[in-house]
Formats: structure tokens, C-alpha cells, sequence
């Protein structure tokens, strides 16, 4: 990760948080507010969960790369400090 995508990352998630902060800008409670009785928390909450599970079923072979990619790196830099053909001599 570039420090521009670091600093895109920092940059979506305060912008996210003054979003939810903020009740006249939090787009569920606008949600809310537009639909009324027809719609509950709970309603948007069993939805998003829904799509979490979703997103990871669809992407498992990703994240699990990622997951065993990230665990073999970190074993590896606790038993050698560098690894290359130069480190042997």
C-alpha cells in the first residue's frame, strides 16, 4: 500500500465517521426518517450483515491468500532477517 492509498484510506474514514457523527448527514438516519414505520433499524442491520457474509463467501479465496500470504511473512521475518542469495555467504 502506496501512502496515497494510506492517505485515501485515513481521508474515506473521516469523512465516513462526521457521516455517522452528524445526524443531519447520516445517510440510515435519513433512510429512517424518509420511509418511517415501513422500514426499522433492525431491518438495515440484518441487511448488512446479510452482505458481509455474502461479500466474504464471494471473496474467500482472496482473503484467504491474503490471511496465509500476511502469516507466512510474519513467521518467516521472526526465524531469518533476510532472505536472498546474498544472505547465505
Amino acid at each position: 500500500m502506496s501512502e496515497l492509498d494510506a492517505t485515501r484510506a485515513k481521508l474515506a474514514t473521516f469523512v465516513l465517521v462526521i457521516l455517522l457523527a452528524v445526524d443531519a448527514v447520516n445517510p440510515v438516519k435519513i433512510f429512517l426518517h424518509v420511509f418511517g414505520p415501513m422500514v426499522q433499524p433492525w431491518h438495515l442491520a440484518v441487511l448488512s450483515t446479510v452482505l458481509i457474509i455474502y461479500t466474504f463467501i464471494v471473496e474467500m479465496k482472496a482473503l484467504l491468500y491474503f490471511a496465509t500470504k500476511v502469516f507466512f511473512h510474519s513467521i518467516i521475518s521472526i526465524f531469518f532477517r533476510e532472505v536472498g542469495w546474498n544472505s547465505v555467504y
